[in-house]
């Protein structure tokens, strides 16, 4: 808003320096001149793209969620467990909610992780496991997308692996 302000200052005032460089006229007959209404309408459309933006803006959309701890423990043959992050790392990625668990069944072990972002401001980055995951020494061996079949919901939900 500020930079819109300033620059709608400048519009008035270099407009007014080049139209009455020299010719020594008072205010009042600069905005009753010829090029006075090219000035109107410049500024009538400034102001209404102003005020038009200032009203539909709403900021952020708030996107209401359930809390990630609601998620279930136990999953067929798979008990879960609670990790929790240290808030140092809870800080440094900027999550507003998050799950890490470790999932076992008599097959084997799973970790799950799932963060929630609240917002996305422009100019941040999403913390992809992508850009995460390498930067902390890790090698992928493999990125795509996994299908998997959740009984309740009796369909198949596609997963980032």
């Amino acid at each position: 808003m500020d930079n819109f302000l300033a620059a709608l200052v400048l519009m008035f005032l270099c407009h007014w320096i080049l139209r009455h460089i020299g010719k020594g006229r008072s205010v009042r007959s600069m905005l009753n001149s010829p090029g006075a209404p090219r000035l109107w309408i410049t500024a009538g459309v400034l102001v209404a793209a102003f005020v038009l933006l200032h009203t539909v803006s709403h900021g952020e959309a708030i996107v209401p969620h359930q809390p990630l701890r609601g998620l279930p423990y136990i999953l067929g043959t798979w008990m879960g467990s609670e990790q929790p992050l240290s808030e140092r790392i809870v800080q440094a990625v900027g999550v507003s909610d998050y799950a890490n668990r470790i999932y076992q069944s008599p097959n084997g072990a799973a970790q799950l992780y799932v963060g929630y972002y609240a917002n996305q401001r422009t100019g941040d980055t999403i913390h992809s496991p992508k850009n995460c995951l390498p930067g902390a020494g890790w090698d992928p061996i493999q990125s795509g997308y996994a299908k998997i079949s959740v009984r309740a919901a009796a369909k198949l939900l596609s997963m980032n692996m």
